[in-house]
């Protein structure tokens, strides 16, 4: 992966990323923007629940492109950014 994107809308945070061209190897960093013709691979959305280390965690479904409360590893539909990207990255992009 090349880029870890980020945006923000109201009370959730999305997440997606950006792959490295093949044979790239590239050291992944967070921003807010795409350059032209990348296309992001979404992986899941964060709602703030008043505390900085759990989140509502909904997974980014292909099949009818919506997100959907999931559980993480542990079992909580509450996860810390780092667990919802562990989930999320081992189904869509190490799937």
């Amino acid at each position: 992966m090349r880029k870890i994107l980020l945006r923000f809308r109201g009370a959730y945070a999305y997440v997606a990323v950006i792959e490295a061209a093949s044979g790239e190897k590239a050291q992944p960093h967070v921003c807010r923007y795409r350059e032209e013709g990348e296309v992001p691979l979404e992986l899941f959305r964060l709602g703030y629940v008043a505390s900085i280390d759990q989140w509502a965690y909904s997974f980014f479904k292909y099949s009818d492109k919506r997100y959907e409360p999931s559980v993480v590893a542990s079992g909580s539909f509450l996860a810390t950014p780092e667990q919802a990207f562990d989930c999320a990255a081992g189904v869509h992009i190490h799937g």
